[in-house]
């Protein structure tokens, strides 16, 4: 008996995802002996037609397809994009013997964010990517600031106790 072809077709639930997260790979055949089909994701040491793995870089992603019967093996690929991870950092200028009712220039060195929410110990907070503040009381301050992933991907937290002496 002559069977069809062995063809074998690879998707993807989503053609990007968060760094670290997990996404599902999918594989239909068709032809061959599909009693004994194995299906075998190269990039991802993974077998069986639906296989859930988490990703950490952008790339293709193969599977081939065997049946033990036909002379070649059937291969389909696609390609699924990871979004980098959002990375809270900054650094405030002056850096010390901060006095009270003078400016603080926080600079934003975050990677992979769309926006940010800074909160200076106080009850105040920002929004801007790198803003100045003006601390009115000496004391001991918890400065925060929030990436916000791309894409609705995880956030980062960055935190730094800063000093305000008396001016």
């Amino acid at each position: 008996k002559v069977r069809p072809k062995l063809q074998v077709k690879a998707s993807a639930k989503n053609a990007e995802v968060c760094y670290g997260q997990p996404i599902v790979f999918k594989a239909v055949a068709h032809g061959g002996d599909s009693l004994h089909y194995q299906f075998k994701w190269l990039n991802d040491n993974a077998i069986g037609d639906s296989v859930m793995v988490n990703l950490y870089q952008s790339g293709w992603h193969t599977v081939v397809l065997s049946d033990h019967c036909s002379a070649t093996n059937a291969t389909d690929s696609v390609y699924v994009s990871v979004i980098p991870p959002a990375k809270a950092l900054f650094t405030y200028i002056p850096a010390t013997k901060i006095k009270a009712n003078h400016s603080v220039s926080f600079d934003n060195k975050s990677q992979n964010a769309s926006s940010y929410l800074w909160t200076f110990g106080t009850k105040d907070s920002s929004n801007l990517n790198s803003p100045v503040y003006i601390y009115t009381d000496t004391g001991y301050y918890q400065v925060m600031l929030v990436a916000y992933g791309l894409s609705h991907c995880p956030n980062d937290t960055a935190y730094s106790f800063i000093k305000i002496i008396t001016d």
